[in-house]
């Protein structure tokens, strides 16, 4: 139970340390990366979604929200 202890103390420093360095959220980054992703591969991404609705399919969009 020690070393689960000592593992958890070891990963909130790790992680302070990690806000520390980058200034804030580990996760502003992966939120920053996802949106240059989504910017840069738009064709493609829209491209796809043509292709689904053409073929009959389905996707995310179309479910309803309950």
């Amino acid at each position: 139970m020690k070393n689960l202890k000592d593992n958890a103390m070891m990963q909130e420093m790790s992680l302070q340390d990690m806000k520390d360095v980058n200034g804030g959220s580990p996760w502003w980054a992966l939120y920053e990366l996802m949106c240059e992703y989504l910017i840069d591969n738009r064709e493609a991404i829209t491209g796809a979604y043509a292709q689904v609705k053409a073929e009959g399919g389905t996707v995310a969009t179309d479910m309803p929200f309950k």
